[in-house]
């Protein structure tokens, strides 16, 4: 078995696209038995790009709503997430579900994440610089309150996965397939991902993405290439 992790830190302008911490993880192991079979790996990244709003919170740029190690979320405040690499990824979905795989900061939260939370595809662009009323500070950049999001499209957390994953007693998985079959997979010359937001009605609390082993992350399972 090869296991292989790393992080990588950037800090571009935060009115293009904020403060960004990304990681990875990939563990790779024989799925098949004869000769010549290629090893199933699976793949998790850090999601890079995360954003709380709230309607309270006017200013894009207000250090409360990036980089932290926990959100507090409810009704009036929702995180939006994008793994920005994801639309390069030609492998995923090969074999097995893609998810996003969030941490709850206590055994209280995690049983309101799976009882209450839901994540929803954005159907618009967005900046590091969105609040609750605008996806970016320039011209017509309005959005709905909350985001323009595909309630249709909406997904409940999953049971816990027979295939390993979202195992930890305080991690919780969303189904993203469809998702990214609708919004990337389907549209290879021109992927559209702006990602998604995690929106509840009941209050929870979450690791963030400055807590490195608790960030949110996304994660699949590819075919690895021969050597």
């Amino acid at each position: 078995m090869a296991v292989l992790k790393c992080r990588i830190g950037l800090w571009p302008s935060l009115v293009v696209v904020g403060f960004l911490a990304a990681g990875c993880s990939s563990s790779d192991w024989w799925s098949g038995s004869g000769a010549g079979d290629s090893p199933v790996q699976e793949k998790a990244f850090a999601i890079d790009a995360v954003k709380l709003i709230r309607p309270d919170i006017e200013r894009g740029d207000e250090e409360a709503t990036y980089s932290q190690s926990r959100y507090m979320l409810n009704a009036q405040a929702r995180l939006l997430l994008r793994y920005e690499s994801l639309s390069e990824k030609k492998s995923v979905l090969e074999t097995k579900p893609l998810r996003l795989r969030i941490y709850g900061a206590t055994a209280a939260d995690v049983d309101a994440i799976r009882a209450n939370a839901r994540v929803c595809p954005v159907t618009r662009p967005w900046m590091m610089a969105a609040t609750w009323m605008a996806a970016h500070p320039w011209r017509k950049g309005e959005w709905a309150p909350g985001g323009d999001l595909d309630e249709a499209e909406c997904v409940a957390a999953d049971a816990v996965a027979a295939d390993g994953l979202c195992t930890e007693v305080d991690a919780v998985c969303f189904d993203l397939t469809r998702w990214y079959k609708l919004w990337i997979s389907e549209h290879p010359d021109a992927p559209e991902n702006y990602g998604f937001a995690l929106v509840t009605g009941v209050p929870f609390m979450i690791y963030g993405d400055a807590a490195p082993a608790r960030a949110p992350r996304i994660q699949w399972f590819e075919t690895a290439s021969p050597m």
